[in-house]
């Protein structure tokens, strides 16, 4: 069938012209169609890219916003945690002071009440508990020595 097509094609000179001529301004009318159509997209995507670009822009203001926003909040937490550190530091020095002073104060209170106790029977009694409050009227003996209280190497008797 190309064949034939051929053939006739070449026997007739001027109608081949003519085919060859409408189909090349069908393929102009078609790339025409073409470069309008995308002429057309180009200008509907500028506008997109307008639109898009404000909508972008409008996002990067209230990004902005809350990024101050955020910034300021995340600088109060950490002035926060920091004093919140020297609050707690502070109230462990209070703690461990206390805790000293509490300690001194219960032993100088004990020691007191010891006295005081010792003092209240020492009064009840007539004597202390330590060895100098008790008086004997003899003395004490000590080894090796006289009733007078000279030391000499042997015993003596009384005659």
């Amino acid at each position: 069938m190309r064949l034939l097509q051929m053939i006739k094609d070449s026997s007739n000179g001027p109608e081949q012209a003519k085919r060859r001529i409408e189909e090349l301004d069908k393929m102009v009318q078609g790339l025409k169609k073409k470069r309008r159509l995308c002429g057309e997209q180009m200008e509907s995507d500028k506008k997109r890219l307008y639109w898009l670009n404000k909508e972008i822009q409008d996002v990067e203001k209230m990004r902005n916003k809350l990024k101050a926003t955020a910034d300021d909040r995340i600088k109060r937490a950490e002035n926060c945690s920091d004093a919140l550190n020297k609050i707690r530091s502070a109230m462990l020095n209070i703690m461990e002071s206390t805790s000293t002073t509490r300690s001194n104060v219960t032993h100088s209170v004990q020691k007191i009440f010891s006295r005081s106790t010792s003092e209240n029977l020492r009064a009840a009694r007539g004597f202390g508990m330590h060895p100098e409050s008790t008086f004997y009227q003899g003395g004490h003996k000590k080894k090796g020595s006289t009733k007078r209280g000279k030391r000499t190497g042997t015993i003596s008797r009384r005659k």
